[in-house]
């Protein structure tokens, strides 16, 4: 390899897409030529590792579909450099993964059309797989990219396995990413039902963000393998019931079911999944609830308190004044007969008439003007 122009086997090594355990994975061109590919580098130190390098050829040669990765070429690093002791494979490129395009996302999340056109490209690959008798082993966002066609493509086939004629569940080597991976796989048995399980758990993560078997912080692998084999998967209740159906088939809620089968059922009620939300409404929020340091009013009490009328409001008023009135004519009625009495008096003192009218006359104005007042 040249570190200053990153040169393998006349590869130009562009950019990194990825790297892992299984050793990095470059957008490289083609030296002389505008010719792209996915250029796959693999440690070959061991004779394990020469022996998955050329295990993963063999499988990408056998297999032929549209949502595979397609393979082109394969040799040892032969120059000297950083990478002389790699392995490489060369297959189509595709820049970005369905984990990259549910991380570059604010809700982390596939709409309904999006992710039927996924799962459409993955039952087909798998079913093309497993029709050839080649079990994937590791399905999950990361190995599920998008060509810049806008297909869905499978790839890393370098834990892929070949089940043996006769044998429907081999029982294998665990490998694998553990969220991704049924209690069967846990337990060694990786068949063509691990590869959908896989499936249904990253279509639930893709549609609602969670996993079936979600991971708490801080723990180990060890107490993880055993919360997965002694807890039953959870699909959330958020999704839409054609959606639940789904997944709970990909996963064996159902039974067990091949790829091609889930396939043609899925295709039959692609229009019913996209008629609703993937993900059911979420409740209404509720009032927010006063601070605690506020005191919240009683309640009115509706029983206790009638509407009242105009005249019901004014009658209080009315009693009033008729009291009033009665209180007037009363005193009115003392002045009066105190003011015969002393006319009567007067007539004996003073026997002229027009004396006692102008007296009497003079009565009446004030007895007057005390009733207009009130």
């Amino acid at each position: 390899m040249d570190p200053t122009n990153r040169v393998v086997a006349g590869w130009i090594l562009e950019e990194r897409l990825g790297s892992g355990g299984f050793g990095e994975v470059w957008k490289a061109r083609r030296r002389h030529v505008d010719l792209f590919r996915a250029l796959k580098l693999i440690p070959i130190s061991s004779e394990s590792a020469f022996s998955s390098w050329r295990h993963e050829i063999s499988r990408l040669e056998e297999l032929s579909h549209p949502n595979i990765v397609r393979f082109y070429d394969a040799d040892i690093v032969s120059d000297d450099g950083p990478y002389d002791d790699y392995a490489w494979i060369a297959t189509e490129l595709c820049e970005r993964s369905l984990a990259d395009e549910l991380r570059r996302r604010p809700n982390h999340l596939l709409t309904a059309a999006e992710c039927t056109h996924v799962l459409d490209a993955m039952l087909g690959a798998l079913a093309a797989a497993h029709l050839s008798g080649c079990v994937h082993r590791d399905i999950k966002p990361a190995n599920i990219l998008l060509h810049s066609s806008g297909v869905w493509k499978l790839c890393d086939f370098g834990t892929a396995r070949l089940i043996p004629p006769g044998e429907s569940h081999p029982r294998t080597g665990v490998v694998g990413t553990f969220p991704y991976m049924s209690p069967a796989a846990h337990r060694g048995r990786q068949d063509a039902a691990a590869d959908l399980y896989a499936l249904g758990v990253t279509v639930h993560e893709a549609l609602c963000g969670l996993r079936l078997h979600p991971r708490s912080v801080g723990t180990t692998d060890s107490e993880y393998v055993k919360f997965i084999l002694d807890t039953p998967p959870v699909i959330s209740s958020r999704l839409n019931p054609h959606w639940h159906d789904l997944v709970a088939a990909l996963i064996g809620d159902h039974g067990p079911i091949g790829a091609a089968d889930l396939l043609g059922q899925f295709r039959h009620d692609r229009g019913t999944l996209l008629a609703a939300p993937p993900t059911l409404p979420t409740e209404p929020v509720s009032a927010p609830l006063r601070a605690p340091t506020q005191t919240a009013r009683p309640p009115r009490d509706v029983t206790k308190r009638q509407p009242t009328s105009t005249a019901q409001r004014q009658q209080p008023r009315r009693v009033d004044s008729a009291s009033d009135r009665r209180h007037v004519i009363g005193i009115v009625t003392l002045f009066a007969g105190s003011l015969g009495v002393a006319g009567a008096l007067l007539y004996q003192l003073v026997p002229n008439p027009a004396v006692i009218l102008a007296i009497v006359a003079v009565a009446l104005v004030v007895i007057v003007l005390l009733m207009a007042l009130n």
